[in-house]
């Protein structure tokens, strides 16, 4: 299931247009803030990030009740999104135009992204971005913005030292998720570029909140 306040186009027209095979590009804006409490999860010098997705004017993140998505309510597109609102160093910038609709990405993803089944470390919001901008635009979530989440996958110890003064607690349910197995399923070009994932979207286009390559120290 997902969690969705209020809708923002017409399904019936973007039904209409999927028949003909065709329809009108949109942007897909990605947002990317420091995660509160940060310097507690920095393993290595690396920082922890909160990632979302803007299609339509709507957020799309991955929440413990499961995706969510908001309306963003501004008329300032690159304002800040819902989830974003109290978290330090937001930047909100496009990533490329995709065809799909958001009843397309929400259809794809709920499968995946079960309420009840959000772990902070291994299935969060950023394994939430990664499988959306694959399935959107078939590209990946850059590396930089995961590093805390595969640091601890690739050293248990330090999940289990977190765990041990109550910064973090194991979801059983999240256990079986496998990222890249999902990204293979969303989308294969997007699963076999795994290897060359960037370390940031180069090519976004500079707006007024954010260069591509901004500096998130």
């Amino acid at each position: 299931a997902i969690t969705v306040i209020n809708t923002c186009a017409s399904k019936a027209a973007r039904t209409a247009s999927r028949a003909c095979g065709e329809g009108p590009f949109q942007p897909v804006d990605l947002a990317i803030s420091h995660f509160p409490g940060a310097s507690q999860w920095s393993f290595a010098g690396t920082k922890a990030y909160h990632t979302s997705v803007v299609l339509e004017g709507t957020e799309y993140c991955f929440r413990p009740e499961g995706i969510v998505g908001t309306p963003v309510g501004s008329s300032d597109r690159f304002d800040k999104p819902p989830s974003h609102v109290g978290k330090p160093k937001t930047r909100v910038f496009e990533v490329g135009l995709t065809r799909s609709h958001s009843d397309e990405l929400v259809e794809k993803l709920d499968p995946f992204f079960q309420p009840g089944s959000y772990d902070l470390v291994n299935k969060n919001c950023n394994a939430f971005t990664d499988c959306a901008l694959a399935f959107l635009l078939s590209r990946r979530l850059p590396r930089k913005y995961s590093a805390v989440e595969r640091s601890g996958q690739s050293a248990p110890e330090l999940l289990l030292s977190c765990a041990s003064v109550g910064r973090y607690k194991v979801n059983a349910s999240a256990a079986p998720f496998n990222l890249e197995a999902i990204i293979l399923k969303v989308d294969a070009n997007a699963w076999m570029g795994t290897a060359a994932v960037l370390d940031h979207f180069g090519d976004a286009p500079t707006t007024e909140r954010c260069a591509p390559d901004f500096d998130d120290g």
